[in-house]
């Protein structure tokens, strides 16, 4: 695919914050070109299914060897089109994690999450707290996880967002912090009982081979 010349995956390692254990990497698009422009230019070619599904493919074939989950960015508007047969001998170690940089109809979200379930894999919620939904589309679907944007994990000293994420860590959604980039960060994590974290204080970007 022309979009994805000279382009490679890296996986960020997620961690187990207690014990700093790695229970999954989320695929990461490196190249030439940054990553946001690349899904420009596939939206505009109409080309965002192909893009999305050839990354995961990617991803896929670095990461055969592992044993741990694999999380895989989806575009929203390859939802309703995402062939799940392209996944289904691994189904359970996948997990296609929700963009939130876009609207997302309630029923294309809904259906997408019940097809993806009843195959055997699982959902994420991504940069919650920066998108276009938030609260309001955890009311109508049931995630497995819940990655807590970035700018809320670094700001955990504001007193509101303290109180969302305690009521986010106690609910069913099993809660990832991003952008986890210093000492305070982790222990701010940890203080709130935020079981998993991602960052590039844990681990920058790696390759498999």
């Amino acid at each position: 695919m022309w979009l994805l010349e000279g382009c490679s995956i890296v996986f960020q390692p997620i961690f187990q914050l207690s014990q700093q254990r790695i229970i999954g990497y989320e695929a990461l698009l490196r190249g030439p070109k940054k990553p946001e422009w690349i899904i420009e230019q596939a939206v505009q070619h109409d080309l965002i299914l192909q893009l999305d599904q050839a990354i995961h493919k990617m991803a896929i074939q670095k990461m055969e060897k592992q044993d741990q989950l694999l999380f895989l960015n989806c575009h929203p508007r390859t939802l309703s089109s995402l062939n799940f047969d392209l996944y289904k001998n691994i189904s359970q170690k996948i997990v296609f994690e929700i963009t939130e940089n876009e609207y997302i109809a309630p029923a294309v979200l809904s259906t997408f999450l019940m097809e993806a379930k009843k195959r055997g894999f699982h959902v994420a919620l991504d940069d919650f707290g920066a998108g276009y939904h938030c609260l309001s589309m955890l009311t109508y679907c049931d995630f497995d996880f819940i990655k807590l944007d970035k700018r809320l994990i670094q700001n955990l000293s504001n007193g509101f967002i303290r109180k969302l994420v305690h009521l986010l860590v106690n609910s069913e959604a099993v809660i990832i912090g991003e952008g986890i980039e210093s000492p305070e960060d982790l222990e701010q994590c940890l203080k709130l009982n935020v079981p998993y974290g991602q960052g590039f204080y844990l681990s920058e970007p790696i390759p498999f081979i």
